[in-house]
């Protein structure tokens, strides 16, 4: 398209009982087993003394110590102290045989490999954000400076041409770059200025404009301090409408946000509105 054909307004253990060698009890003091019996034999070695009568007396016989019960406590105490050493030697046994059958327990280090270490997985990427390709096609066609001016509108815009394009458009006074697309039948241009000056001045422009048609449009809204409803930003906004002549009328909305040298503004039809710019005010109001 070119510039010529587009309306523009310039702009995270028990112990049990000893025992000695050959199961023979120890001996005890005083001359008396471990029972409490006497071990001298008696008197003549014999049990008794002869029978007195007509009888003889029968041959002599050795007397026969009887063997005194066994004490109850002492037998149990002994069967116990022997299971209790049976099993010590068992435990003690199993023991030692364990230690000596048990595997080495040092650990052996594994043969080295001539191969090189396998370098661990690199984690995956986060999937990229899909793209739109009127987003990626239109950014290519602005400078750095204007990039964020024009960010909420690029998804939404086609035929972006800027003023170093073959056909693109024309720089207006006190201008450095001037980006022109469309959005249906709506012309939007992003503007920078090559100062501080060249912005007031197209400000004061659009603002003569303003005044010159209000009595055509009582629904008008007076220039002044506006936030825009995407970035937030506050900024200097004009609604105006360009004089009618030999070229049909212009309506357009001219912004300029804060502490910058850049502006935004959509020119459309004055017909195509029907007298209402509630619409035109909806497209500026999502895009800025």
């Amino acid at each position: 398209m070119g510039a010529d054909n587009v309306p523009h307004v310039t702009d995270r253990a028990a112990s049990g009982r000893e025992y000695w060698p050959n199961d023979e009890h120890a001996p005890t003091s005083g001359g008396h087993d471990q029972y409490g019996l006497s071990t001298q034999p008696v008197s003549g070695g014999f049990a008794a003394p002869p029978l007195s009568g007509d009888f003889a007396a029968p041959a002599p016989q050795r007397r026969i110590v009887p063997s005194p019960p066994p004490q109850r406590g002492k037998l149990l105490r002994g069967v116990i102290v022997g299971v209790l050493a049976g099993a010590l030697v068992a435990g003690v046994g199993a023991f030692v045989l364990g230690r000596t059958t048990a595997p080495d327990s040092t650990p052996v280090a594994a043969p080295q490999s001539d191969a090189p270490a396998e370098e661990p997985a690199p984690a995956e990427a986060p999937p990229e954000e899909p793209t739109d390709p009127f987003a990626t096609a239109n950014r290519a066609a602005f400078p750095d400076d204007l990039i964020p001016l024009a960010e909420p509108w690029l998804a939404d815009m086609s035929s972006c041409a800027a003023n170093t394009d073959d056909g693109g458009p024309a720089l207006g006074p006190g201008e450095r770059a001037h980006v022109l697309c469309r959005d249906g039948g709506m012309y939007l241009h992003f503007v920078a200025y090559q100062s501080a000056e060249g912005r007031a001045a197209d400000l004061s422009f659009r603002q003569r404009i303003a005044r010159g048609s209000a009595s055509d449009r009582p629904d008008a809204e007076e220039p002044g301090e506006k936030l825009g409803g995407v970035t937030g930003a506050p900024g200097m906004y004009v609604e105006y409408t360009t004089p009618t002549g030999e070229v049909p009328a212009l309506c357009g909305i001219w912004w300029n946000p804060d502490g910058t040298d850049t502006a935004v503004f959509v020119d459309v039809l004055c017909d195509s509105l029907g007298g209402n710019w509630d619409s035109l005010r909806s497209v500026w109001q999502r895009h800025s």
